[in-house]
């Protein structure tokens, strides 16, 4: 072979593999400037890398669908798996999570060898050669080698020096091979039926965006939360040894109450889901009662406050072994592991009791703004137990432990009780991590379809709620409401906190997508003076809402009902409440210790979203009859219905609840009062409680000529 030659297509073969030099260019680059300019234009840059990246590799994968159709589809699949990766890095924090790093290298390197080889195969026409069989062999050999730092449990570590030298060999065949190749294709020039097609512009800007999309929804989907036993500086490095020694003592103490603490709020989560799970089965529902759902978010609250408390002690005495006296480094390390592996060993019992149960789950799982816990944090325990950052990093300190345990304990770095102890908890918590191990894979999948999921909907859910909202305040016919101010006041002077309020509107589009006649319900709660006879005004539940619940109405008037309308569960006037065409007003038939209560849990739910779902299964967002349902909770008994797959409460229920148990002793709801707007009038009247039975008897007979009552 001439040398000149072969020296002179070198240039030649660079421009026929330029994808290959594309890509390792464009990376390195990207890195630099990524690195140098930081922030969101980075981030837009390394996108606009990837998809560039992406299309040229696509392109040289739909030209070789031609001659080797399999083969293409398999490299085009994870390409987009390495496109959708880069994304994830770009635009989450998901950059600490070693799983998808090492997926985006194997995928990198499966996709750089596989194209060299499509190259090779096209450049020389399906035939073989010495130096083709030497370039395709090296080609797979360096690619083998280049995945293997991926699947190393030290990975992003390096085997090692021996690991470079090796990879020198097959990179060398591999470009002495592929010049080779190109060389002889220079000298045989393009074939008819050799060269691939090039893939459509349009072709592979549609895969690049769709991608792109993907890219994103599923990095919002797959993006964690915190992280659990981050090691951080601790603010306990600058003490002298007196001080320091004070606050191990110190913080031993609390850990040991810590610790009997959060063992005893897991039993009680153990039992209580045991007892609710029977009262599931018993009364075979698919939903929890209020109260049920209420002491299991209230139990999980204290558990979260414990772990965190738990967080804070290991984040005290994590990054401390720079100190320079080894026993005090050996302190302080014990406590940090007991803090850990107990923070550890109790997240591990509660996701094991939870993660497959999906009614409990999805309770746990709701935002509890009120009390300064979001939404999802269950999910975030199960991920924090499950993260291989986490997993290595409890791994490390065990082992730690493990080699110096005897020595520490011969040193006498803790007194023997106090030694005892933290040997014991460390010990304890191990052994029931080892023995009950979670599965890292499955789990990533379950959080991942969990969260894509919710994502998925989230949108869906923003037009049902657009479009729900705009039936519920569109008025087909506009006219005044028939109730009356003067018959406002006349049912103010009649009702008292705790009342139920029905009300129904004309006219309202919403009202054809409404089972039932009535539409609406709201509680009357009464004004501050009510709230103080009943001794329920410096409650902490009502403190806290007591500004909004205060404020005047734009006419000056008092807030006294709570109701959940499109814009939330909010603090309303009865004259701006009752601004409707029918009105119902029952009394429970509960004392006033039990009204107080109700009225403090109603004062619980002010300032939650209102529920476009109508699910009563979750109490983060509520729908107008859900605010009654849950103020009632455990003292009134409504019965939830089935519609359009969701549990749920319609006005018209709590209507038809009278009616059933109208004239029974031990009927729970009495009606007060009821004002109808019969047909062709424009002002209300006072009616009979027949009347109001035949609205839910038979809706399309209301208000036609029943007997009323004298107003």
């Amino acid at each position: 072979m001439n040398t000149k030659r072969l020296i002179l297509s070198w240039p030649r073969a660079l421009r026929d593999n330029v994808a290959l030099l594309v890509v390792l260019t464009s990376l390195l680059i990207g890195a630099t400037v990524v690195r140098w300019l930081g922030g969101t234009y980075a981030q837009l840059l390394m996108t606009a890398v990837v998809v560039g990246i992406g299309g040229l590799l696509a392109r040289r994968n739909r030209a070789a669908m031609y001659k080797l159709q399999v083969a293409a589809y398999i490299n085009l699949v994870v390409t987009a798996l390495w496109e959708a990766c880069s994304f994830l890095l770009i635009w989450t924090n998901l950059r600490s999570e070693f799983l998808l790093w090492r997926t985006w290298w194997i995928s990198l390197m499966v996709v750089l060898g596989s194209t060299h080889l499509f190259a090779l195969q096209f450049a020389t026409c399906g035939r073989s050669s010495p130096a083709k069989r030497l370039a395709s062999g090296s080609v797979v050999a360096l690619t083998l080698m280049l995945v293997y730092p991926a699947v190393m449990a030290r990975f992003p570590s390096l085997p090692g020096t021996a690991y470079l030298w090796a990879i020198a060999l097959p990179a060398a065949g591999t470009v002495l091979g592929s010049i080779v190749v190109w060389h002889t294709r220079s000298n045989r020039g393009r074939q008819t039926g050799c060269a691939s097609h090039s893939a459509g512009v349009r072709w592979v800007s549609l895969s690049q965006l769709a991608l792109v999309v993907i890219g994103l929804c599923i990095g919002r989907a797959t993006a964690p939360q915190r992280e659990t036993l981050e090691v951080r500086p601790s603010s306990l490095a600058d003490l002298t040894r007196e001080e320091l020694t004070a606050q191990l003592d110190a913080d031993l103490g609390r850990l040991m109450v810590i610790d009997s603490e959060v063992t005893d709020v897991v039993r009680q989560m153990e039992a209580l889901q045991g007892a609710f799970d029977l009262g599931v089965e018993a009364e075979q529902r698919d939903y929890y009662l209020p109260h049920e759902g209420a002491q299991m978010r209230a139990h999980f609250r204290r558990f979260l406050a414990y772990r965190a408390s738990l967080l804070r002690i290991v984040a005290s005495y994590a990054g401390l072994d720079e100190l320079p006296d080894p026993q005090m480094r050996a302190r302080c390390f014990t406590l940090g592991l007991a803090a850990a592996m107990r923070t550890y060993e109790s997240s591990v019992r509660i996701v094991l009791m939870y993660r497959n149960h999906i009614l409990a789950r999805r309770t746990l799982n709701e935002s509890q703004q009120q009390h300064g816990v979001d939404g999802g944090m269950f999910d975030w325990v199960y991920e924090s137990v499950t993260s291989e950052r986490n997993v290595n990093l409890a791994s490390r300190m065990s082992a730690r432990f493990t080699r110096h345990r005897i020595e520490w304990r011969d040193a006498q770095v803790w007194p023997t009780p106090e030694w005892d102890w933290l040997d014991t908890c460390i010990a304890a918590a191990l052994g029931y991590v080892s023995k009950h191990p979670i599965d890292q894979r499955s789990a990533s999948m379950d959080l991942f379809l969990q969260r894509l999921g919710s994502q998925a909907y989230a949108p869906l859910y923003e037009v049902q709620s657009t479009v729900a909202e705009w039936m519920g305040d569109t008025r087909v016919v506009d006219q005044p409401p028939a109730i009356q101010d003067q018959q406002i006041r006349r049912i103010e002077s009649q009702i008292r906190p705790g009342d139920i309020l029905l009300q129904r509107r004309e006219w309202y589009v919403g009202n054809a997508f409404l089972p039932g006649f009535w539409s609406h319900a709201a509680l009357y709660v009464g004004r501050i003076e009510d709230l103080r006879r009943l001794r329920i005004a410096d409650h902490p539940t009502v403190q806290a809402h007591l500004t909004a619940y205060l404020a005047p109405t734009s006419d000056g008037s008092d807030r006294t009902v709570i109701e959940a309308l499109s814009e939330g569960v909010v603090f309303n006037s009865l004259a701006v409440s009752l601004h409707a065409d029918h009105v119902a007003v029952l009394r429970p038939n509960l004392s006033e210790h039990q009204i107080a209560r109700a009225i403090i849990n109603a004062f619980e739910y002010h300032g939650r979203p209102y529920d476009f779902e109508f699910d009563f299964a979750t109490a983060d967002k509520l729908v107008c009859t859900e605010v009654v349902y849950r103020a009632y909770q455990e003292m009134l008994d409504f019965d939830l219905v089935r519609i359009m797959g969701r549990n749920t409460l319609p006005a018209a229920e709590i209507a038809r609840k009278f009616a059933r148990e109208r004239g029974d002793p031990r009927r729970e709801l009495d009606l007060l009062l009821y004002y109808e707007t019969l047909p062709g009038r424009t002002s209300a009247q006072r009616s009979t409680d027949q009347a109001f039975v035949t609205t839910v008897v038979s809706p399309s007979l209301a208000s036609a000529g029943v007997p009323t009552a004298k107003d």
